[in-house]
């Protein structure tokens, strides 16, 4: 299991490569704005803004609200300071899950950060209070399917964190208790790499990393991969996710 210093650690550790292998998260957060309100909002608060790729999505939709952006780890803050400089910004380094926000905000919002919280729904009641009323909560998160062939070729799966992400069943009871209007969509993406090495340093960039401590098996993992699945692919289950508060 990843605690919340190893993910800190593995985002800061890459956080100068993260942008060149971020793709899928970054489609991801051009298909969040989808879910976001047309109009009408002057405040928003980002979760896990990473190295602003979204945050600066955000910023174009609205351009003239106030946009307080936080992140746990310090050199993603870094990043994202530098990408935005001048756009109005307020990058705060801190864990969303002990932040306490002093809203309200119009929206509160968040790109492919939410399966890393480990007292999901607790913090989705937080951040529903810091809501105006009306006022939405949207986010992006992995489900249990993403890197699911990876987790069939090792032995019991536990190198790989996404197994314990939640699915859409959780996600929509949990939204339900505190929102209207709950809307859950869901994107497959697969993407197919030359080799395990460079899955692996996907994964890897990504700060998305198993909690064991073992080396991979690598060698052994790439043979069965493709007798498996005749090449080396990787499916991404990615929610999209949103409900007003009443």
């Amino acid at each position: 299991m990843q605690t919340k210093e190893i993910i800190e650690r593995n985002f800061s550790r890459y956080a100068p490569f993260y942008d060149k292998y971020a793709d899928i998260q970054l489609a991801a957060a051009k298909r969040l704005l989808e879910v976001l309100p047309k109009g009408g909002v002057d405040s928003v608060l980002e979760i896990g803004c990473g190295t602003g790729n979204y945050t600066r999505l955000v910023r174009t939709r609205f351009p003239a609200a106030r946009i307080k952006a936080l992140d746990f780890s310090s050199r993603m803050i870094e990043v994202a300071r530098q990408k935005l400089q001048g756009d109005g910004v307020e990058f705060i380094t801190a864990d969303a899950e002990e932040f306490d926000p002093d809203g309200p905000f119009d929206l509160v919002t968040s790109n492919a950060a939410f399966q890393w919280f480990i007292r999901p729904e607790e913090t989705i009641r937080k951040f529903r209070e810091a809501l105006a009323g009306g006022g939405r909560l949207a986010f992006s998160t992995f489900g249990p399917k993403t890197f699911w062939e990876l987790r069939e070729m090792l032995d019991d799966g536990s190198g790989v964190a996404s197994g314990g992400f939640l699915d859409e069943e959780a996600l929509e009871k949990m939204l339900n208790g505190y929102f209207s209007n709950v809307c859950i969509k869901k994107l497959v993406v697969k993407e197919v790499y030359p080799s395990i090495v460079e899955l692996l340093r996907k994964i890897r960039y990504t700060g998305v990393r198993g909690g064991g401590k073992r080396a991979f098996p690598w060698k052994s993992t790439e043979g069965l991969y493709r007798k498996r699945f005749g090449r080396i692919e990787a499916t991404y289950e990615i929610y999209l996710c949103s409900g007003d508060r009443y």
